[in-house]
């Protein structure tokens, strides 16, 4: 694969520093997926210490108390690890697997079925402390952005099997939801001081602002990416994808995707610009106006603190050696698969 020198990115919004809270959520990410075996073997267990969810938590919700912060840090590692399984473990490779374990989480958070893999189980473990305290439509969005980020890995892993690429702006549209942000973005909707009603998530300013920030954060991943994966030979990227239909060398289609990231920062901009007007001509109350303000600040320090994390992460980073330091694990045992049912665990329909 031809070489990449990542651009000089453009970054107009100032750090907002991590949360001092970030080592002790840390610590009770790490004790909770020892708990329910999320790490099924040293080397997921190695990738996922390189991952540093807890280092993302901290730069994206650096106001959030121990408690929230935490919770955060576990959902993170759960989507991290699930994304690898998919990605770099077979899972996405193979169509059967790939629905078998979707169907499972799916349903899982939509109630009807029984969680038996580790993956599940540590779902619906999140999902029940998660839910409580927050209205029916938090929980239907928040239920719909999960179940379309998971159905995105049986899709790509259909385009792969026919030999297909996707259109760009077919992926485009793909990947503002195969990043998996809406869920992180819903679970800064902390009641009693942010729980939307589902008519105030439609004002326009409001989704062009989730827009903006969901696909900034999705081409800033694909470029940061771009040499693991491309190595790899996963090419569900915005920059392969770019390189497939227009030609040219991966460095020229890095160059065009970089574009597409800065310009997403002036689409935030903007509609930053507009929310006040909108929550007026809407007629909303204080209180929900004030709700609505939490929340789009709480996406410019998402997109802020993702930007930073992609370029602290050991995750994104070359491997220069072998990380040979001691893994954090309570117990250093390995367990089964992340979708295979442990022992004694029976799906019951």
């Amino acid at each position: 694969m031809d070489q990449i020198t990542l651009p000089d990115f453009r970054m107009p919004f100032p750090s907002t520093g991590g949360n001092p809270f970030q080592d002790e959520a840390g610590s009770r990410m790490w004790a909770w997926a020892e708990e329910f075996g999320l790490c099924s073997s040293p080397e997921v267990r190695r990738r996922m210490r390189r991952t540093q969810s807890e280092l993302w938590c901290a730069l994206t919700d650096p106001t959030a108390g121990v408690g929230p912060l935490a919770l955060r840090c576990q959902w993170t590692f759960w989507a991290f690890v699930v994304d690898d399984a998919f990605d770099d473990d077979g899972c996405g490779q193979d169509l059967a697997r790939s629905r078998a374990a979707i169907d499972e989480l799916t349903g899982v958070l939509a109630g009807d079925r029984r969680p038996t893999s580790p993956a599940a189980l540590a779902l619906s473990d999140l999902w029940q402390r998660t839910r409580a305290g927050r209205s029916p439509a938090w929980h239907r969005a928040f239920r719909a952005d999960v179940t379309a980020w998971l159905w995105t890995y049986w899709r790509e892993a259909v385009q792969r099997a026919a030999g297909h690429t996707p259109l760009p702006e077919d992926y485009l549209t793909h990947r503002r939801h195969s990043i998996g942000m809406g869920m992180f973005l819903d679970l800064f909707e902390l009641p009693p001081a942010i729980d939307l009603p589902d008519h105030v998530r439609q004002l326009p300013a409001l989704v062009a602002l989730r827009d903006a920030v969901v696909d900034h954060i999705a081409l800033y991943n694909d470029i940061c990416s771009a040499r693991k994966e491309g190595a790899a030979g996963y090419y569900h990227n915005a920059v392969f994808v770019l390189r497939h239909h227009r030609g040219g060398t991966v460095q020229e289609a890095v160059t065009q995707v970089d574009a597409l990231r800065a310009a997403c920062v002036e689409r935030a901009v903007s509609a930053e610009r507009q929310l006040p007007a909108q929550l007026a001509a809407a007629r909303l109350t204080r209180p929900v106006r004030a709700a609505v303000h939490r929340y789009a600040d709480h996406h410019r320090s998402l997109l802020r603190g993702d930007f930073e994390y992609h370029a602290r992460a050991e995750r994104y980073q070359p491997d220069s050696a072998p990380d040979t330091r001691p893994v954090p694990a309570a117990s250093g045992a390995t367990g089964p698969g992340l979708f295979t049912p442990r022992p004694g665990e029976r799906d019951v329909l």
